[in-house]
């Protein structure tokens, strides 16, 4: 008899432990201290699409960045002042007629004066705080660029202009803010198993309307995953300009995010993207159409 009421007891201690977090609902936040260092890789694959009266482009971006992160210091209001420093870097990018390849990792082979720009990155650091909304805005990588760019000498089939558009696009302080969303993930409630909510948002033009779901919660892991649409209408014709200039995008989202609740940290994430629409072009004697395809698919590992 004993042992039979020792048994049921472990039983309903183990079925206790693993229905610990059925109804328990709690707000995901990072929960570091000042000197804590973490480091993540996000590799990043992009093919985009253009058909300009039957003149067929298309580009494709392999794209991967390792970023370290150090806590600075954290106030009495739970705001964290973050540095990041960029440690590690390898593209490719094909346009159908050339091919650009860089590897931080190898050295000499990355000598040409234009790659140099991306020789010149490695180590750079930013800063920026987040708080318990997981907002957070990013400092010092475009005064670095800008700083790259007067000192590097450019031989003259590089357009400077593009390869500015390129970097900052890729390396700048809106695009890692934008990065580092895949990374700080905090949604502003409380949520628990089986939790569904809807967020709508605007961003440089573009409007955002997300689904999310807690997939699984056991324990100090945590999977929601999402699924949405965006769209954008702009015009981006110039002030003065005859000629105009508007573009048109719908799109399609998933994502998924796996967070250690301990921590708050995420551990991997998975976001896919595609967009297609229409740039229009109007002279005042001629408009043109040109269909475009933009597909996208970004992978974070805590490393």
């Amino acid at each position: 008899m004993k042992k039979y009421f020792s048994f049921v007891l472990l039983l309903m201690l183990v079925l206790t432990l693993q229905n610990s977090s059925k109804g328990k609902k709690i707000l995901l936040a990072f929960k570091g201290q000042p000197n804590d260092t973490f480091a993540y890789s996000i590799i990043s694959e992009s093919f985009s699409s253009q058909n300009e009266m039957g003149n067929y482009s298309e580009t494709s971006t392999d794209f991967l960045v390792n970023y370290e992160f150090q806590v600075q210091s954290v106030n009495d209001s739970n705001v964290y002042t973050i540095k990041g420093i960029i440690k590690k870097i390898i593209f490719s990018v094909n346009t159908g007629k050339e091919e650009i390849t860089f590897n931080s990792e190898k050295g000499a082979e990355n000598d040409e004066a234009s790659l140099k720009i991306f020789k010149r990155l490695l180590n750079a650091e930013f800063i920026f705080q987040l708080d318990k909304k997981g907002d957070y805005v990013v400092a010092g990588l475009d005064t670095k660029i800008s700083r790259i760019f007067s000192i590097v000498r450019l031989p003259g089939n590089v357009s400077k202009k593009q390869l500015m558009q390129f970097v900052f696009g890729t390396f700048g302080n809106a695009a890692t803010s934008g990065r580092l969303h895949d990374i700080f993930f905090y949604p502003d409630k409380p949520i628990g198993a089986k939790d569904k909510w809807k967020e709508e948002s605007k961003e440089e033009g573009m409007t955002y309307t997300m689904s999310y779901k807690v997939a699984k919660f056991k324990k100090n892991k945590m999977k929601i995953v999402a699924d949405g649409k965006s769209s954008m209408s702009k015009d981006l014709s110039q002030k003065g300009d005859k000629t105009t200039y508007i573009i048109s995008f719908d799109g399609t989202m998933e994502m998924e995010y796996n967070i250690d609740t301990d921590t708050g940290l995420m551990e991997t994430s998975k976001a896919h993207n595609k967009q297609e629409g229409t740039v229009n072009i109007n002279s005042g004697n001629s408009n043109t159409i040109i269909p475009s395809t933009n597909e996208e698919t970004t992978t974070v590992t805590k490393i």
